[in-house]
């Protein structure tokens, strides 16, 4: 029970309100919304707390189910409206769960958490946005990989689990693809390639010609970097055109 209370002190030391959350009153009523507020705190984290435990590990496995790295890192998420700073986050993209790390001086173990109650979350500068439903991407996690005034590109992280057989020894390995819509002010279109991008911008002909002049090559490998760069130069001429 010690441990758990420590534990629970320890996560609301890192709590902040999602700003615009609370209005600046006089001094009476500050002492009552504080007392109000740490209650909700408590709450929440303990619900975070309470989620199911997650087996780290995957027998046979020759590479991670996670995005990027297998070892937690921290992070920030956004859980029932309240921003919890410095977790220690893991994302299953197999499963498209989020574990974050329960630790202690004597054990550590890994829980899946409610991903419904998530709006966010973020770790090594990569950013995910919960979407409830759309007509046309699926419910779940993207991430926010560029955004601009007009336009935003989202990405969907999975990864694909295949089992073979080496050396009469069974091996599963875990393969990462990724899908790209285009954002902007009154659509989402799926953007799987160089035409579908293209035809997506609905560029003018002067966009068009610039463009050209900038000489910006064309790479299926860096497919995510050459789109952040197509935007980058419309961002540029459109700030030149006023």
């Amino acid at each position: 029970m010690r441990l758990f209370v420590c534990l629970i002190y320890g996560l609301l030391l890192t709590w902040h309100p999602v700003s615009g959350q609370l209005l600046e009153p006089d001094e009476v009523d500050k002492i009552r919304i504080q007392g109000a507020t740490n209650e909700y705190k408590s709450h929440n984290v303990a619900n975070l707390l309470s989620g199911k435990s997650y087996a780290l590990k995957v027998p046979y496995s020759i590479n991670t189910r996670f995005f990027q790295d297998m070892e937690p890192t921290l992070g920030t998420l956004v859980y029932d409206d309240s921003r919890l700073d410095s977790i220690q986050l893991l994302y299953d993209v197999v499963d498209q769960y989020i574990i974050i790390l329960q630790q202690s001086f004597h054990n550590q173990h890994y829980i899946r958490i409610d991903d419904s109650k998530v709006s966010q979350f973020s770790f090594n500068g990569h950013r995910f946005y919960r979407i409830k439903s759309d007509s046309l991407l699926k419910r779940g996690f993207y991430e926010i990989i560029y955004s601009d005034e007009i336009y935003r590109i989202l990405a969907k992280r999975v990864k694909s689990k295949q089992a073979s057989v080496k050396d009469n020894k069974l091996q599963i390995e875990f393969n990462p693809t990724s899908s790209y819509f285009l954002q902007d002010t009154t659509e989402i279109l799926e953007v799987s390639g160089k035409k579908k991008f293209f035809k997506a911008l609905e560029l003018s002909e002067d966009e068009n010609r610039y463009l050209r002049r900038s000489n910006i090559a064309f790479s299926k490998r860096n497919y995510e970097l050459w789109m952040k760069t197509i935007l980058k130069r419309l961002e540029i001429y459109r700030h030149k055109r006023g």
